[in-house]
């Protein structure tokens, strides 16, 4: 996608409810190796005069427009929507440019707060599908929205959607809920797991897979990535860590930890 990469992979992050005031990249050329940290990319100050803070990036690239596309999400409310999504544009993945409000339904048509952020997505079937609140904690649900170019977005609000906030991930041509297990299965050590969903997103199949460990049991986002090479990663982001010193003593801290897909696209790594 570029002339003059920083380096093979890029990832982006940014704070969590912390005021952040940007969007951050991180590069390198080996996915076990070790990230540079490159800064700041995606300034809120630069963002159409949003307001709050701004979090949560997901980065996609838009081919039919040879552009990169990025969904993140702002603590500012705005038509009466609580912490909206918003779309900003780039052609070099580093100076980005604000595109607008990613949904478009009233208010009125949702319950709750409004909330509609954590919004990632995927191609699907020739179409963008993205998942996403729907309403906020008062009577938290969940979104799926399609689109043909990854900013007119069509959202469907249907209750029964079992998709969770911070789970959907494709890996080949399925989709899965990622949860978060913890004492409350019966499990010592917090795990992370699959579930294989319907294709209308309304049941969660029966089987699931252990696809990794959360140090203190809360996912707060998840996303998978196809390779060039075909090889499928999940990426998790954990909601705290633990410190170096003190090993049973968690610190307050998120993690992003990286997970790879082996054999035949069923057992996690």
């Amino acid at each position: 996608y570029l002339d003059a990469p920083l380096g093979k992979y890029y990832i982006y992050h940014s704070t969590d409810h912390g005021g952040g005031n940007a969007i951050m990249m991180s590069y390198t050329d080996d996915l076990e190796a070790t990230w540079t940290y490159y800064g700041d990319v995606c300034k809120l100050s630069e963002q159409g005069g949003i307001t709050g803070d701004i979090e949560t990036p997901c980065v996609i690239w838009e081919a039919n427009s040879k552009r990169f596309l990025m969904y993140w999400h702002t603590g500012a409310a705005a038509n009466g929507l609580s912490q909206n999504t918003y779309i900003s544009e780039s052609v070099d993945g580093i100076n980005w440019i604000f595109v607008g409000k990613a949904f478009k339904f009233p208010a009125r048509f949702v319950n709750g707060d409004g909330h509609n952020g954590y919004f990632k997505v995927v191609e699907s079937n020739g179409m963008y599908l993205g998942q996403h609140a729907i309403t906020g904690s008062s009577n938290s649900r969940y979104g799926l929205s399609y689109s043909k170019d990854g900013v007119n977005w069509f959202t469907v609000l249907d209750p029964s959607i079992q998709v969770g906030i911070y789970g959907l991930i494709k890996i080949g041509d399925s989709y899965y809920n990622c949860k978060s297990l913890d004492s409350d299965y019966n499990i010592t050590s917090p795990k992370i797991m699959a579930v294989k969903l319907s294709d209308d997103f309304k049941h969660e199949l029966g089987g699931y897979f252990f696809v990794g460990e959360s140090l203190l049991g809360n996912i707060t986002a998840t996303t998978s990535f196809t390779d060039v090479d075909g090889t499928q990663y999940i990426l998790i982001s954990d909601n705290g860590s633990l410190d170096p010193v003190n090993s049973s003593q968690p610190i307050n801290a998120k993690t992003i930890s990286l997970l790879k897909v082996i054999t035949n696209n069923k057992i996690f790594k």
